[in-house]
């Protein structure tokens, strides 16, 4: 008899905690997604994603957006790019146009990258937190 690999109910990330921030198959998101939380995309999403925690987008998802994350595993198409301060997975099913930086990189077999790659430290999840910063001040100026 053959061990299964445990399936992770969709909700998961690949942190195992439950995501904070979820979007949809039927939705279509148009602006901002700040968070401190983990974010899980299975809709479709313009504009930017930014957290210290971890983004998945799932494999049918279509996002046009700048990441910046902790850390990210892609399964579906994602256009823009992606900066992670900790590890950034391509799975076989990731179409990704744009360029990355992250402090480690997995593409596996079949996913399809185009673009150009930088290895990274502890600056990039500065940099994150800079970001977020910054736009809860000017939320709470308003």
């Amino acid at each position: 008899m053959r061990n299964k690999e445990p399936v992770q109910p969709d909700n998961l990330l690949v942190s195992d905690q439950p995501a904070e921030t979820i979007v949809g198959a039927s939705l279509k998101v148009q602006g901002d997604l700040k968070s401190d939380g983990d974010i899980r995309i299975d809709g479709e999403v313009q504009g930017s994603i930014i957290t210290k925690g971890s983004v998945f987008i799932g494999q049918q998802a279509s996002v046009e957006a700048s990441i910046q994350a902790g850390s990210a595993q892609i399964c579906g198409k994602v256009a823009g790019d992606i900066s992670v301060s900790k590890k950034l997975e391509l799975q076989p099913s990731a179409r990704l146009k744009g360029n990355i930086s992250a402090a480690e990189l997995v593409i596996q077999q079949g996913a399809q990258f185009n673009g150009s790659s930088s290895m990274t430290g502890a600056e990039a999840l500065d940099k994150i937190t800079t970001t977020l910063s910054t736009t809860k001040q000017t939320a709470l100026a308003t």
